[in-house]
């Protein structure tokens, strides 16, 4: 799947938002953009539905397998009643996110990110005034290789976990973040 300069708008679904992708080999998503899109049970509400702490998964992007690559793409103000307000994966080899944006986005357990992947990198991305009401603002967890190179993370608000939270993981490396 190769996606370039897509738009992903006021998407609701109980389950991903904009996309699902389950066991697809590889992806990539260049400049795309996800604003204003939800998972959770009931369309007409404002906020995560505390309802769908299990399966309001992936407020944009909920994926099952495969290798995705995301480049220059901007994740605005996305909810998830449960994890991964931006983006949701389970059992993904490889994730790769690059000059990446995630802002106001918020989620009931999990905020912004909610991964569990063979290896995950991200390099010079932004975490800028996410919400997470239970756990963090950004998990990663459970995951052989995990990097962080030159991301930003300012102003994001969460009740417990802190900002960042990785866990379970054989390799962590996080170099120049602020």
């Amino acid at each position: 799947v190769f996606m370039k300069n897509c738009m992903f708008i006021d998407n609701i679904s109980i389950k991903a938002g904009a996309i699902f992708m389950r066991n697809v080999f590889i992806s990539f998503f260049i400049s795309c953009q996800f604003i204003n899109n939800a998972a959770r049970m009931k369309p007409n509400r404002k906020t995560p539905d505390s309802n769908c702490r299990l399966m309001c998964n992936g407020g944009s992007v909920y994926m099952i397998g495969g290798f995705s690559f995301f480049h220059s793409s901007y994740f605005y103000n996305n909810q998830a009643g449960s994890g991964g307000a931006g983006i949701s994966a389970y059992k993904c080899q490889v994730m790769y996110f690059h000059l990446c944006d995630f802002s106001s986005n918020n989620g009931l357990w999990r905020g912004t990110l909610d991964i569990k992947a063979q290896q995950v990198h991200l390099t010079q991305c932004v975490f800028f005034s996410n919400f997470a009401i239970r756990g963090s603002s950004a998990l990663v967890n459970g995951n052989k290789l995990v990097s962080f190179y030159r991301c930003k993370f300012k102003a994001n608000k969460v009740k417990q976990s802190g900002t960042l939270y990785v866990g379970f993981c054989n390799i962590v490396n996080i170099v120049m973040c602020v």
